[in-house]
């Protein structure tokens, strides 16, 4: 009976066996089937090649084919040439008033009132000027002398349009950037004012406006860089006041071009000031006209009246003389206002001019030279 069994089970053990080993013969045929194609050389079944493929496929020399083969488009990655940047120096002004750097190609001319840096190669030019303001300004004086030197210098200019302002108070200075057109070519200007003590450096940056675009950072660069010498202040040598004309038809006189400027008219007169930053200097100007015949007795009397109404109730002229070319002048003081002036006029048939220079008394010595400059520029203009 155990022997019996022992074959039963013998049996049984080789059936299961038998049996696995038949499912799994099986089951490896079907996967076969499925998922494996046999290999076969290429001459006979070429492999399918997808579009993905296509594109990558190599060329190979022993692949027949009845059919002209296409073109193989190569891709050709091309690395920029990083555009070399031209060599540059650091220029330190003669008097070490400034330093600045700029391309070495770039040339310098130095001039009695200002120093040029050009290139000719784009035409790109930068002036850099420095005003003796007589005395050192706070920073409302300093906005204020930015103001008027912006409108005063380029103002005039058609499609003047100031676009940034960049202020920095802890270093007093300003960068003004601007757009202009200039013998109808469109320019970008880019003005930095760098208070030193009571000096102020400006520089100015002109360039055509398209290429200014395409190179602002190598160009803001050359702006950013200017920095002061040791030792300005001491070496520094008065290189005039940067006057510009102004022209009122009957006479012109130079005047700070950094002053602030404005005109009132009313029925019979035009009046065109200038004030100082600091706002302790002017210069005034005066044109009347009411159509009657102005002799001299009678314009003296209508200027000291005028001076009283205007000026200050208290006027006391203390100085009154005829000069050679038929003006005559008057020379005051208001003690009240604490105020002195100097005030020039001249009659023509039904037309009266009159300017005038006035301090406040205690910077009268400070700006002294600077308004008798403005006095000696004085020029009569022909009538009509």
């Amino acid at each position: 009976m155990i022997n019996n069994f022992i074959r039963f089970r013998f049996w049984l053990n080789q059936l299961f066996f038998r049996t696995i080993l038949l499912v799994l013969t099986s089951v490896f045929l079907i996967v076969l089937s499925l998922g494996c194609n046999p290999v076969y050389p290429d001459f006979l079944n070429p492999p399918q090649i997808t579009e993905t493929e296509k594109k990558i496929q190599p060329t190979s020399t022993d692949v027949k084919s009845t059919s002209s083969p296409l073109p193989i488009q190569v891709e050709q990655v091309v690395t920029p040439t990083p555009t070399q940047k031209p060599e540059t120096r650091l220029y330190q002004h003669p008097d070490n008033i400034f330093e600045l750097s700029f391309p070495e190609s770039w040339s310098v001319l130095l001039e009695p009132d200002a120093t040029r840096v050009s290139d000719p190669a784009t035409g790109v030019s930068i002036v850099i000027q420095y005003i003796d303001t007589i005395d050192e300004l706070d920073q409302e004086s300093l906005t204020r002398l930015v103001d008027a030197r912006e409108t005063n210098v380029f103002g005039e200019f058609d499609g003047y349009l100031e676009f940034d302002r960049q202020v920095s108070e802890s270093e007093s200075s300003y960068i003004v950037k601007k757009r202009l057109v200039e013998d109808e070519d469109s320019k970008i200007v880019v003005s930095q004012y760098r208070q030193i003590g009571q000096f102020v450096l400006i520089l100015d940056l002109w360039s055509d406006q398209e290429y200014y675009e395409g190179n602002e950072a190598e160009l803001s660069s050359i702006v950013a860089s200017l920095s002061t010498g040791e030792g300005m202040e001491e070496s520094i040598e008065s290189q005039g006041e940067l006057l510009t004309t102004f022209n009122n038809g009957s006479f012109s006189l130079d005047v700070p071009q950094y002053w602030h400027y404005q005109s009132t008219s009313g029925d019979n007169s035009i009046v065109d000031t200038f004030i100082s930053p600091d706002e302790r200097a002017i210069i005034q100007m005066a044109t009347y006209d009411d159509g009657e015949l102005i002799t001299g007795s009678v314009a003296g009397a209508f200027v000291r009246n005028l001076l009283r109404n205007y000026y200050a109730k208290d006027i006391t002229v203390t100085s009154y003389r005829y000069l050679p070319d038929g003006r005559e002048e008057l020379i005051w003081r208001s003690d009240g206002s604490n105020y002195e002036g100097i005030t020039y006029f001249d009659a023509r048939d039904t037309e009266l001019y009159i300017y005038t220079v006035m301090t406040e008394t205690d910077y009268k010595e400070l700006y002294l030279d600077l308004l008798t400059n403005v006095l000696t520029s004085f020029q009569s203009l022909p009538s009509g």
